[in-house]
């Protein structure tokens, strides 16, 4: 049974998605087609079917030494309490486990703003939500979000960059990470374009929505038309369904900002001391502005 030895565990508007591309071109690696199964967040998976269900994401590898994921609902703390026990119990103790972070108060914005597009969660005002929505700062505590993938498999066994580093260094950090892996750094083909810039976004029609967001067409339908496609992103699909009208976010305001930073500057400041010196540069950037 082919499972993976290597989690991409978020953060959620982090980064992640350009990391996982870009694992993804690298010979050794083999990520799954579907990135964000969100398996081991669910109990089911210590069944039988449960399990040959996540192994089937795997099947295609061969040779590759690493087999990887990159769910982002591992990071995200109240509803991913567990989640980090079960993927022990599951996987075993002797997986690799990467975590791209960002700016906090950036993340949660740009967190906040996919949500309202794509879901109509909340108003279109951070300014607002912040206030309520405590899932917008909690996923912005990194050093609470990745302990307990540190209590059960270890520090070592940890990578953790900053999206900034890695916007600034690409090739640095992707060296680094191979090195980790116990891999020569070696791009198979041309490093992929940055994905999922929500930013960019437009609203796609409520009802293709929905269905996009069914069981069906993510573990059935979604895999179908990716390998029909020869692999290639399903985004420039998405963009010819979305609206033409993109969404005026209002303005966050230098308040805000503040809230947020009182928030999560504790666990910035216990975030130090598990980063390497090359990403602490630029945590020390986040506190100074």
């Amino acid at each position: 049974m082919k499972l993976p030895n290597l989690l991409l565990v978020g953060a959620m508007k982090g980064g992640s998605t350009s990391l996982y591309d870009d694992l993804s071109n690298i010979a050794e690696i083999f990520m799954s087609v579907e990135k964000e199964p969100h398996s081991l967040q669910d109990k089911s998976i210590l069944s039988e079917r449960g399990l040959d269900e996540y192994s089937s994401l795997f099947k295609n590898s061969s040779s590759e030494i690493w087999r990887g994921e990159g769910s982002t609902g591992y990071t995200k703390m109240p509803a991913s309490k567990g989640t980090a026990k079960i993927a022990k119990q599951v996987l075993g103790s002797k997986i690799k486990i990467i975590y791209i972070i960002r700016e906090p108060v950036s993340r949660a914005i740009s967190h906040h703003q996919y949500m309202y597009t794509r879901y109509k969660t909340g108003s279109v005002d951070f300014n607002e939500d912040v206030l309520y929505r405590n899932e917008l700062v909690d996923y912005s505590k990194y050093f609470y979000q990745i302990s307990p993938w540190i209590k059960e498999f270890g520090s070592e066994n940890i990578k953790i960059i900053t999206l900034e580093r890695y916007s600034e260094n690409k090739n640095e950090c992707l060296s680094e990470i191979c090195q980790f892996l116990g891999l020569d750094y070696k791009i198979s083909k041309n490093a992929a374009e940055r994905k999922n810039v929500t930013s960019s976004m437009r609203i796609i029609p409520p009802v293709i929505q929905k269905f996009t967001d069914t069981r069906i067409y993510i573990k059935i339908l979604r895999p179908t038309i990716i390998k029909s496609l020869g692999g290639r992103s399903l985004s420039f699909i998405r963009n010819k369904l979305r609206k033409y009208n993109a969404i005026e976010f209002p303005r966050v305001n230098s308040k805000t900002h503040q809230i947020v930073w009182e928030k999560v500057k504790d666990d910035v400041n216990e975030l130090k001391y598990i980063v390497n010196s090359r990403d602490l540069v630029y945590i020390n950037k986040w506190m100074s502005h």
